[in-house]
């Protein structure tokens, strides 16, 4: 079983940024490609792991390899590097056992250090740091309990 959150691109505050440049006001926006669609919660019990995927509109291939950041893998675009998921360890069988707070610590201080020291944004080696601003807005503690809801039986 899965749930998942719809993400909303105008009410993400870090998609869009307004700047006056030389008197000219400009919006720049990041490529409707980086900006997930929808957001997908997922309990792995075969390997205990929480796994939350991003929902893009195209649909880019993995990197072959996860990036290890202690226990949470973040998978990458192959060509983009626009984050695809993100695996957490968790402690218990069933959704009542994994904690908010634990998560989003962990997610947190996992994409902090994947963007530790990457002096060009926009290099194509890097991960992509506007793409990983929008998820880290994405899971707030609220998106986060939506994820981890246990779907009603339908």
């Amino acid at each position: 079983m899965f749930t998942h959150v719809w993400v909303n691109p105008d009410r993400l505050e870090k998609g869009r940024v307004v700047r006056n440049v030389d008197g000219m006001v400009l919006t720049v926006e990041v490529s409707p490609y980086s900006v997930p669609k929808y957001v997908v919660g997922r309990h792995d019990k075969t390997r205990g792991r929480f796994v939350i995927e991003f929902k893009y509109i195209d649909d880019e291939k993995a990197a072959p390899k996860p990036r290890t950041i202690g226990d949470v893998e973040i998978r990458e675009g192959l060509y983009s590097r626009k984050i695809l998921s993100i695996s957490v360890p968790i402690d218990g069988p069933d959704h009542e056992s994994i904690s908010v707070i634990n998560l989003h610590t962990q997610i947190t201080k996992a994409l902090q250090e994947r963007t530790r020291g990457v002096k060009d944004p926009a290099s194509p080696h890097g991960p992509d740091v506007l793409n990983q601003e929008l998820a880290e807005e994405i899971l707030d503690d609220a998106t986060l309990t939506e994820l981890i809801a246990e779907p009603a039986a339908g």
